[in-house]
């Protein structure tokens, strides 16, 4: 094989990692954002087989809200929905209150 040949091989292989390395760190934030879902009941599951408290405080929104947005009606429509659900769901605070207090 000349130079050439293997210079191109190498810059294939990069690329190809790069890209299932992306794809890896999608799947991984897709799935440690879920709010419900087979990694969300999968983890449920372990932490009941081991007697451990299993919470997790993911309101459904209306809408998906990227990081960076900056519009305010999206914004207090995600806050007032974040405190719809807190406010359904106090018992669960409340438990895990206790579990965490002095």
């Amino acid at each position: 094989m000349d130079v050439w040949t293997l210079s191109c091989n190498a810059y294939c292989c990069i690329q190809c990692n790069a890209v299932r390395f992306s794809v890896i760190q999608c799947n991984v934030n897709v799935q440690a954002t879920q709010s419900e879902g087979r990694a969300v009941e999968r983890a449920a599951a372990w932490c009941s087989m081991i007697g451990v408290p299993y919470f997790r405080f993911s309101p459904q929104l209306s809408e998906d809200v990227a990081l960076d947005c900056k519009d305010d009606a999206t914004l207090i429509n995600m806050l007032w929905e974040t405190r719809c659900y807190i406010t359904d769901h106090v018992d669960h605070l409340v438990q895990l209150v206790s579990l965490l207090g002095p």
